[in-house]
């Protein structure tokens, strides 16, 4: 454990990652960085957090139409009204994207180490050196449960929002990055959270840090 460490954590939502990712971040003392990614990344471009947290999902065909009518100004020559749409910023989805490519492996080549939450970064820095890739999971009634009592919905309504959650990651990997993002190639270690405590897998996260 001479050298920085840098742990990549993606985690199935309601799994419980936030509580074993600070607990990891304390205890190795390295930053917990999770929307500090998208402050960085927002702050060298130039525009909200929310913007580039859009840029992080794969792109509806009528954002790509907004994203080329902001690039292309209306012609007079058009026979058809443009339609109201809101101003886009200049820079293109694909363009945030790599902004947060280079954001993440930034942090991965910095001196001080860090425990980074989701963001791809599992598929972006899987050929650093040194880097360790976490998965945390659960099972789908659990995590049902905990996204009824966070956004407060019906059971039903919970387990229909998180499969479009699951359908939205799984179609973002495959489109950006040609993985399946639950692939256990991707990942050093993979943690089932059906019976295992938040401590615990901190505890085995460190055993992995401190045996690789």
């Amino acid at each position: 454990m001479a050298q920085p460490v840098v742990v990549t954590i993606t985690s199935q939502v309601g799994a419980g990652a936030e509580q074993v990712a600070a607990s990891v971040a304390e205890r190795l003392s390295v930053p917990l960085l999770d929307r500090e990614i998208l402050s960085r990344a927002a702050a060298r471009a130039g525009v909200s957090e929310e913007t580039i947290e859009e840029a992080e999902r794969v792109p509806s065909f009528l954002s790509r139409m907004v994203e080329l009518l902001g690039r292309f100004p209306a012609s007079p020559e058009l026979e058809f009204p443009a339609p109201n749409v809101p101003a886009v910023p200049t820079m293109t989805v694909d363009a945030y994207r790599h902004l947060m490519e280079d954001v993440v492996r930034r942090v991965a080549d910095g001196p001080g180490g860090a425990i980074v939450v989701g963001h791809a970064g599992q598929v972006m820095l899987r050929d650093v050196p040194g880097v360790l890739h976490i998965f945390i999971g659960a099972p789908a009634d659990r995590r049902v449960r905990w996204l009824a009592e966070h956004q407060r919905l019906d059971l039903p309504a919970a387990e229909k929002q998180l499969k479009e959650i699951g359908r939205q990651r799984a179609s973002f990997y495959q489109t950006y990055y040609k993985v399946n993002w639950t692939d256990h190639h991707l990942y050093d270690l993979m943690i089932n959270m059906r019976q295992i405590t938040p401590e615990l897998a901190a505890d085995l996260i460190m055993e992995t840090v401190r045996r690789t």
